[in-house]
């Protein structure tokens, strides 16, 4: 019970100062280009329960071009500045239904609102994810044989002998990885 004391007043501790802590760091407006996309993906991805539940949950959070913040995979959410940080550039190399699974990630842990990044709220975050793609793949045919392609490259990967256990560096390839935990170890997914 201490010790979740003590955890609670860190989050809250370093949620009062986290915005001051990133306040210097560059963020813009989303380009009218990047917001207008974006305002088409948001739409496609919102005949999907999760994604609309998400993308309602997440409605206040600003969106700003800050390319440093985005990480990898183009967007994601900035917890002690409680933005949703984007990469235009990055996002341009990605296929629309890529950008959805991103997307609908990162607006999971916007909802959230956590200061401070936690292992569970990433792995929460996760299986939204999961939801919207096993959403995604009932309602289009393409994106369930892409899907299914992605598990069973991942079934290959785990069958043979590796130096280390790399996390996939592909957002299709992250969820079919998950997929698979899931299926034969629930105790490790949420491990992983």
């Amino acid at each position: 019970a201490v010790l979740m004391r003590r955890v609670l007043l860190l989050i809250l501790f370093l949620g009062a100062a986290a915005p001051a802590l990133g306040a210097g760091l560059p963020a813009m407006a989303l380009s009218s280009g990047t917001a207008s996309e974006l305002s088409g993906i948001e739409s496609d991805m919102s005949r999907s329960p999760t994604a609309r539940s998400r993308l309602a949950q997440a409605s206040g959070v600003e969106r700003r071009e800050a390319p440093r913040d985005a990480g990898s995979s183009g967007i994601r959410y900035v917890s002690g500045r409680g933005i949703l940080a984007f990469d235009s550039k990055r996002l341009g190399l990605l296929m629309p239904w890529e950008v959805e699974l991103v997307l609908v990630r990162e607006l999971a842990r916007a909802g959230a609102g956590l200061p401070i990044e936690l292992i569970e709220s990433e792995m929460a975050a996760y299986q939204e994810a999961l939801q919207f793609a096993m959403e995604r793949a009932a309602a289009d045919e393409d994106f369930d044989a892409r899907l299914i392609g992605a598990v069973r490259g991942m079934e290959k990967r785990e069958k043979a002998p590796r130096v280390s256990d790399d996390w996939p560096r592909d957002e299709l390839d992250r969820i079919a990885y998950l997929l698979l935990l899931f299926q034969k170890n629930p105790d490790r997914f949420y491990r992983a």
